[in-house]
Protein backbone atom coordinates (compact mmCIF):
# COMPACT_ATOMS: atom_id res chain seq x y z
CA UNK A 1 0.00 0.00 0.00
CA UNK A 2 2.94 2.33 0.64
CA UNK A 3 4.16 1.94 -2.94
CA UNK A 4 0.69 2.63 -4.37
CA UNK A 5 0.33 5.65 -2.07
CA UNK A 6 3.67 7.00 -3.34
CA UNK A 7 2.63 6.36 -6.94
CA UNK A 8 -0.63 8.22 -6.34
CA UNK A 9 1.01 11.25 -4.77
CA UNK A 10 3.71 11.41 -7.44
CA UNK A 11 1.24 10.93 -10.31
CA UNK A 12 -0.93 13.77 -9.05
CA UNK A 13 2.09 16.03 -8.53
CA UNK A 14 3.43 15.15 -11.98
CA UNK A 15 0.08 16.02 -13.53
CA UNK A 16 -0.29 19.32 -11.69
CA UNK A 17 3.28 20.41 -12.42
CA UNK A 18 3.54 18.80 -15.88
CA UNK A 19 6.68 17.08 -14.55
CA UNK A 20 7.82 14.65 -17.23
CA UNK A 21 10.58 13.10 -15.08
CA UNK A 22 8.26 12.41 -12.14
CA UNK A 23 5.66 11.00 -14.50
CA UNK A 24 8.25 8.63 -15.95
CA UNK A 25 9.20 7.57 -12.42
CA UNK A 26 5.59 6.64 -11.62
CA UNK A 27 5.34 4.60 -14.79
CA UNK A 28 8.60 2.79 -14.00
CA UNK A 29 7.32 1.92 -10.50
CA UNK A 30 4.39 0.06 -12.05
CA UNK A 31 6.51 -3.01 -12.86
CA UNK A 32 7.60 -3.23 -9.22
CA UNK A 33 4.01 -2.77 -8.07
CA UNK A 34 2.77 -5.58 -10.33
CA UNK A 35 5.53 -7.89 -9.13
CA UNK A 36 4.72 -7.24 -5.47
CA UNK A 37 1.00 -7.78 -6.13
CA UNK A 38 1.74 -11.12 -7.80
CA UNK A 39 3.91 -12.25 -4.88
CA UNK A 40 1.27 -11.22 -2.36
CA UNK A 41 -1.46 -13.07 -4.25
CA UNK A 42 0.63 -16.24 -4.16
CA UNK A 43 1.17 -15.83 -0.41
CA UNK A 44 -2.55 -15.17 0.08
CA UNK A 45 -3.27 -18.66 -1.24
CA UNK A 46 -1.56 -20.06 1.86
CA UNK A 47 -4.16 -18.41 4.10
CA UNK A 48 -7.54 -19.74 5.14
CA UNK A 49 -9.96 -19.52 2.19
CA UNK A 50 -12.09 -16.67 3.56
CA UNK A 51 -9.07 -14.59 4.56
CA UNK A 52 -7.36 -15.40 1.24
CA UNK A 53 -10.41 -14.08 -0.61
CA UNK A 54 -10.38 -10.79 1.30
CA UNK A 55 -6.59 -10.41 1.01
CA UNK A 56 -6.74 -11.08 -2.72
CA UNK A 57 -9.51 -8.50 -3.12
CA UNK A 58 -7.44 -5.88 -1.31
CA UNK A 59 -4.34 -6.71 -3.36
CA UNK A 60 -6.32 -6.51 -6.60
CA UNK A 61 -7.83 -3.16 -5.60
CA UNK A 62 -4.40 -1.74 -4.81
CA UNK A 63 -3.08 -3.00 -8.16
CA UNK A 64 -5.98 -1.31 -9.96
CA UNK A 65 -5.30 1.95 -8.12
CA UNK A 66 -1.64 1.63 -9.15
CA UNK A 67 -2.67 1.17 -12.78
CA UNK A 68 -4.85 4.27 -12.55
CA UNK A 69 -1.84 6.18 -11.23
CA UNK A 70 0.05 5.10 -14.33
CA UNK A 71 -2.86 6.38 -16.46
CA UNK A 72 -2.68 9.74 -14.67
CA UNK A 73 1.10 9.92 -15.13
CA UNK A 74 0.65 8.99 -18.77
CA UNK A 75 -1.41 12.14 -19.27
CA UNK A 76 1.74 14.19 -18.69
CA UNK A 77 3.63 12.31 -21.39
CA UNK A 78 0.75 11.98 -23.85
CA UNK A 79 -1.75 14.79 -23.21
Amino acid sequence: SNLVDKMHADAFTALMKADYALSTKVISLSNNMRSIAEQLNVKALELAPKIAFYASSIITSLRIIGEMCVDIADLVIRP
